[in-house]
């Protein structure tokens, strides 16, 4: 029991999850989670009993989750998922195959299989329709589902596209997307691990060849030690596989705008490394497999891929990509005179952001208490000003705080930026 409370409590409080969960225009994401469970809830439902009254609430359901967001396209592939464990429906669906396709048949299936040949049907066929193909029902019933995948995929891709959100390929190559998203699927899984630096925006620049060279290691590593391991532990290589497919529509391989990732794509896929053992299944030396060449390698893999990006987790911005972000997120453009108003008035407070940078922040200022000297603030007096993102978020939630006692909207930092990025 202990295990699924340390899941809920996660899965509820972890800081990746606060934009999916605070943020207003992120209420999509909770909605159609909640769809999604209980799509996954019906299905397992359908599962125990198939039949059309069943596979109905399946398809509602999905259709409801689909309508929230598009997010659920991948949904067809994790019931495939579910059929392998915890339903284990492909192991019935390879028990129940024929008899002649293992081995020699029973004198009755001969019978059969000779009076079928009179009739002119196919002798691999059984009453199931499943023959040479078992699994070939779990697949057939997927269909309806994948249909809806397809379409809302489509009207997404078309939609952002008239609204001039989505990056062409002269833009931003193929190989850079795949980069970024190899070293966003590590980086997802870091934070989790070690929620620092979070920002509202990570502004998308190309990767240095060794980082996605050692993020394309660690995710071959750990891909091999799920395999390897999923007979005996078919949990891990369910909540691996989930995490890699539900990240899909969201890991930049259709690039929208200038991000290079959000902490608010992590909301479903994190439910897959976070997942706990089944009861009785714990992990324990008995159980684990021997010590081994292959897993010493992947170990190696991992560790050496790890060192490689961690440092590189922070990247460097720039001003205009920042301001992007925050424009994007405010939905509406900045404005240099409101961002010099909003950082000279004092907001009903004792001091404004100008009481320790300078009514103009072009100079060196000092700290209105302590007096310590503080480098210009405009990007082009401090090279250094603005160019990282999780710093910035840093340095707007300390002063907003201390200014108007809040969190500053992202309207209001672009308003700011925009302010100081003008200063020449």
């Amino acid at each position: 029991m202990i295990y699924f409370t340390i899941f809920a409590a996660l899965f509820a409080l972890h800081p990746l999850h606060v934009e999916s969960v605070a943020w207003i225009a992120e209420r999509k994401d909770v909605l159609s989670t909640f769809f999604w469970m209980l799509t996954l809830w019906a299905y397992a439902f359908y599962a125990e009993r198939p039949g059309p009254k069943r596979y109905l609430p399946v398809l509602v359901f999905f259709l409801a989750g689909l309508m929230a967001k598009p997010m659920l396209v991948t949904v067809p592939v994790i019931l495939l998922l579910m059929d392998g464990w915890p339903l284990k429906r492909l192991d019935s669906a390879r028990q129940a195959a024929p008899a002649q396709v293992t081995g020699d048949p029973q004198p009755r299936e001969k019978k059969d299989r000779k009076r079928k040949a009179q009739r002119g049907q196919p002798a691999t066929q059984d009453k199931a329709g499943r023959g040479a193909f078992p699994f070939l029902p779990l697949l057939t019933e997927k269909i309806p589902l994948a249909i809806l995948s397809v379409v809302f995929s489509v009207v997404a891709i078309v939609t952002q596209q008239k609204s001039g959100a989505v990056v062409s390929l002269t833009q931003l190559s193929l190989a850079e997307r795949v980069g970024n998203a190899l070293v966003s699927c590590v980086l997802y899984l870091w934070k989790t691990i070690w929620p620092s630096g979070l920002a509202v925006f990570y502004p998308l620049q190309p990767w240095p060849p060794a980082a996605v060279l050692a993020a394309a290691l660690f995710l071959a590593a750990v891909t091999a030690v799920a395999l390897r391991w999923s007979r005996r532990f078919p949990y891990l290589a369910f909540g691996w596989a989930w995490y890699l497919v539900t990240l899909l529509p969201v890991i930049g391989l259709v690039q929208l705008g200038d991000a290079a990732m959000a902490d608010r794509s992590t909301y479903v896929p994190l439910l897959g490394p976070l997942l706990p053992p089944p009861r009785g299944a714990r992990m324990n030396p008995q159980n684990a497999p021997p010590p081994g060449r292959g897993r010493t390698l992947a170990a190696g893999l991992m560790a050496l891929a790890g060192a490689a990006l961690v440092p590189g987790a922070a990247r460097a911005a720039t001003p205009p990509a920042l301001l992007d972000g925050y424009r994007q997120a405010a939905g509406a453009s900045p404005s240099a005179p409101r961002g010099q108003q909003f950082f000279t008035q004092p907001h009903g407070r004792e001091w404004s952001c100008s009481s320790c940078h300078g009514a103009v922040p072009t100079a060196t200022g000092r700290h209105a208490s302590t007096g310590k000297p503080i480098a210009p603030l405009a990007p082009a007096f401090n090279a250094e000003r603005f160019t990282d993102a999780a710093r910035t978020e840093k340095w707007f939630r300390r002063n907003c705080n201390d200014v108007v006692s809040r969190e500053c909207t992202p309207a209001e930092k672009a308003d700011v930026l925009a302010y100081l990025a003008g200063l020449e």
